[in-house]
């Protein structure tokens, strides 16, 4: 089932815990399904992944994503957690 194989394909070496690049929001699943994203705010744009990360003053951020599976009979949400790492300070 398309719901069980979602997930953020995230680029170089982030993971969730530590996102510094935009990510890569899939809309389609393995069975042909639609898949629409929501983020909790703006800091990452669900129709494009791409990622505002806090200023290099601020905290990390934790961003909160619901993923949307119309799939019939089965339809439901998914969330994923992801920290967005504040802007590096040069060093």
């Amino acid at each position: 089932m398309d719901k069980a194989a979602l997930d953020i394909v995230y680029h170089g070496t982030d993971k969730a815990v530590s996102v510094t690049q935009d990510l890569t929001l899939l809309t389609s699943g393995t069975n042909g399904t639609n898949i629409s994203w929501v983020s909790s705010d703006s800091t990452v744009n669900a129709l494009t992944g791409k990622v505002t990360r806090p200023a290099k003053t601020a905290a990390d951020k934790l961003d909160t994503h619901e993923i949307f599976v119309p799939f019939v009979p089965i339809s439901g949400r998914v969330r994923f957690c992801v920290t967005l790492a504040a802007l590096s300070v040069p060093l």
